[in-house]
């Protein structure tokens, strides 16, 4: 059996600080979360009116272990005045490609402002120079232009649109994105 390697549970992404998730992030979380429902609701299903501090707390439990079993490394995102302005990572990892995805969200009040993509170019270079990743994919809904303009300024490449592929939180059968980048040297 491999070692598998280990993510730094801190990372200076320039405008923002990316951190392991921790309990001591619930209540920004909550907040960051609650004040954005409106944007967020429309393309994450984990975002509801429901959405509670009880619930970041069980949610970033499962984070924490995901992060020391290496099956997930979940960031928030922090500015450097110390406020959490949105959550990224490096998911769905394949140790056996290796690869893995980014997916980022950003509180409604922090958009336009450089962090996702911040995050998108720290998490690239940790994911191609420490975890030795050969693929990082950026998937996201086809109608969701933020999310695919972070993916093509970092210089992710459009691979396809996967057409009638998921559900979106309204319950209709939506067309995913899929960018990849597959070597840091095109990173932008």
């Amino acid at each position: 059996m491999r070692t598998l390697p280990e993510a730094p549970e801190l990372i200076d992404a320039g405008p923002i600080e990316l951190r392991a998730p921790t309990l001591d992030h619930a209540a920004a979380l909550t907040e960051a979360v609650r004040s954005s429902l409106p944007e967020l609701k429309v393309w994450m299903p984990w975002a509801t009116d429901s959405y509670d501090e009880a619930g970041a707390r069980a949610n970033l439990r499962s984070a924490i272990a995901a992060f020391v079993t290496q099956a997930d490394f979940r960031y928030h995102m922090f500015d450097r005045s110390g406020r959490l302005v949105g959550s990224t990572g490096l998911h769905s990892l394949k140790w056996a490609v290796p690869r893995c995805e980014i997916g980022y969200w950003v509180r409604s009040d922090a958009t336009g402002q450089g962090y996702a993509a911040a995050a998108v170019r720290a998490l690239s270079q940790v994911g191609f120079e420490q975890l030795g990743v050969r693929r990082i994919d950026i998937r996201c809904d086809d109608e969701n232009l933020a999310s695919a303009r972070v993916a093509e300024k970092c210089g992710y490449r459009l691979e396809g649109v996967l057409r009638n592929y998921t559900v979106g939180t309204n319950g209709d059968v939506r067309h995913e994105r899929v960018y990849a980048l597959t070597q840091l040297s095109d990173l932008r």
